[in-house]
């Protein structure tokens, strides 16, 4: 069964209005999610994300010194797991 050209012609222009319609919807939504995300895009603002970077810092060397004392080889594992994971933590962020 085939169709006129008048048929055809038809099923163009409703099938790209509708696709038109569909692209203004999703700019729209698009411009609403940005706009959304702008605003709330940090969780914490920067000098909290600082002064929490340090607290960490300061917090994995005690950790770090206390089971110093207590036994050398799992201070050595321990520092040998954190360099692997910044090591992966860092390529992860570069593949990004």
């Amino acid at each position: 069964m085939a169709l006129s050209s008048k048929d055809r012609s038809t099923l163009r222009s409703s099938s790209s209005k509708k696709i038109e319609l569909i692209n203004r919807s999703n700019q729209k939504f698009s411009q609403r999610v940005i706009k959304k995300d702008s605003q709330d895009s940090l969780l914490l603002p920067k000098r909290l994300q600082t002064e929490e970077y340090i607290f960490i810092f300061i917090l994995l060397a005690g950790v770090l010194a206390i089971v110093g004392l207590i036994n050398r080889r799992v201070e050595n594992a321990l520092l040998f797991a954190l360099f692997i994971s910044g090591i992966i933590i860092a390529l992860f962020f570069a593949l990004l």
